[in-house]
């Protein structure tokens, strides 16, 4: 079989960077008596020097005679491979209990977790097209590298290895563990609690509970049933959906931008951005509202601090009550903390109990301890450290607890200063209580007044609110 044969029974091309060969066959079937060793015989005249497979080149004759007019790939270079400088490979953490759901969000470490493994650096490779030119391989850009920061240590073997239990964060090119709740996707169902500050990037899922030591920052929106609860401030940037059922509660501070149906409760000052509509808003400081055009829609609140709002309306059904000065629900609360710090004393000593009943005799002579079998002596000791840790948990939040307890009695006496602020309008019909005494605007609305208590009568009114210093509003 002559050249000039195979060259008129199909076209040679060549691919992208000559790195594919293919033939496209000219007729429905190959030339009488062609085989793979003379197709191979005839590229490599035409120039292609590597990259062709015998088995290959069988496989597209058969195919040919059976009447495939492909095209076929008859050789293949290799692409060069870049070089690689030193990374780092993640270790899968080791599996959790699930008994804290913390501990199950993906950026959560343990002291002692291994995190990474240093991989060595990887030189270059240059490739080889299908003529047999070397092609070199592009070149390698310094790539940024993370340093180990705070709560990581780098051992000899170049494992990195976790000294805190926290949440891993980089910037700035480190590595560290923050004791910051860290979390960037929906924070699906469950209960989690934190020791510290927590920040939610993502929303929070229907019916999730969130408690926290620190302050609490959540930048999505909050569902339906979710019950949120900071010892610092809580701040809210999205969209609190209550149906009557979600709880916002806060020893601190509190903003938001817009709750629907929720119950709040607030140590400090409460600023809101957009509207409060049928909520039972709860304060020991002062509602504020951030914005002009910012609206109090239906619901109830009870400022111990005062309210200095822009427009108040009904919410179809219900117009709103504004009560400052005092709180009733401040008893019900102190009520309330007082019954969960005695069902948290009796936690702490049935704790204790349960341990004594277990081990019997050796909690009363640990000398005891030393008769009886290594793997008992092991439960004893680690069922004693579990009780210790988990006493010394309980202790934190009997104390948090009390301090709530007493912040909430010295809040009981009236506020002289408090007074309702309208800066916009309130409708007819919305009622106000100031210390004690209520008063009920008629059908007209109320329009940039202050109502407070004055005078020697001591008798609720509303005024111009531009008689007032600045100074009686704080």
């Amino acid at each position: 079989m002559t050249e000039n044969e195979l060259r008129e029974s199909f076209d040679l091309e060549l691919g992208d960077r000559r790195m594919r060969a293919q033939i496209m066959p000219r007729s429905s079937s190959p030339p009488r008596g062609l085989n793979a060793t003379e197709l191979q015989r005839y590229l490599t005249s035409c120039g292609i020097q590597f990259g062709m497979e015998r088995e290959t080149l069988k496989a597209i004759i058969s195919a040919w005679k059976l009447g495939d007019t492909g095209p076929w790939i008859v050789a293949e270079g290799t692409e060069p491979e870049p070089g690689r400088h030193g990374g780092l490979n993640r270790i899968a953490p080791p599996p959790r209990t699930g008994r804290d759901e913390v501990e199950l969000l993906p950026l959560y470490v343990k002291r002692g977790d291994r995190l990474f493994k240093k991989l060595g650096p990887l030189a270059p490779a240059p490739g080889r097209d299908v003529l047999g030119t070397l092609v070199p391989p592009p070149i390698t850009e310094d790539a940024p590298q993370l340093v180990a920061g705070r709560g990581i240590e780098v051992l000899d073997d170049g494992t990195w290895i976790s000294r805190a239990t926290g949440f891993l964060h980089a910037e700035d090119g480190e590595l560290r563990i923050l004791k910051t709740l860290l979390h960037s996707r929906t924070l699906g169902p469950g209960t989690y609690r934190w020791p510290g500050d927590a920040q939610i990037s993502g929303p929070i899922a229907a019916g999730t509970t969130i408690e926290v030591g620190g302050h609490l920052h959540v930048e999505g929106d909050v569902g339906v049933g979710a019950h949120l609860r900071a010892e610092g401030d809580l701040r809210i940037e999205g969209t609190v959906t209550g149906g009557g059922t979600t709880k916002l509660e806060s020893e601190g501070r509190m903003k938001l931008h817009t709750a629907i149906g929720t119950l709040i409760t607030a140590g400090g000052d409460i600023v809101v951005s957009v509207n409060l509509e049928d909520c039972r808003t709860r304060t020991r400081g002062v509602l504020r509202a951030e914005e002009t055009g910012c609206q109090i829609i239906g619901g109830t609140v009870e400022a111990i601090g005062g309210a200095d709002v822009f427009d108040v309306c009904p919410d179809g059904k219900h117009h709103a009550v504004l009560s400052v000065g005092r709180a009733s629900w401040v008893n019900d609360e102190m009520r309330n903390l007082e019954v969960e710090i005695r069902r948290w004393v009796n936690y702490h000593g049935k704790l204790f109990q349960d341990f004594r009943d277990h081990h019997g005799e050796h909690v009363e002579n640990r000398a005891l301890i030393w008769q009886v079998s290594d793997r008992q002596r092991e439960e004893f000791y680690r069922d004693e450290d579990q009780v210790h840790a988990e006493q010394q948990r309980v202790d934190q939040r009997i104390s948090r607890l009390r301090s709530r307890l007493e912040a909430l009695a010295a809040s009981r006496t009236f506020n002289p200063k408090a007074v309702v602020h309208i800066r916009g309008t309130a409708e007819g019909g919305t009622r106000f209580s100031v210390r004690g005494r209520r008063y009920e605007y008629g059908k007209k609305p109320l329009s940039k007044v202050a109502i407070g208590i004055f005078g020697e009568a001591r008798r609720v009114c509303a005024v111009p609110s531009a008689i007032f210093l600045s100074s009686e509003m704080q």
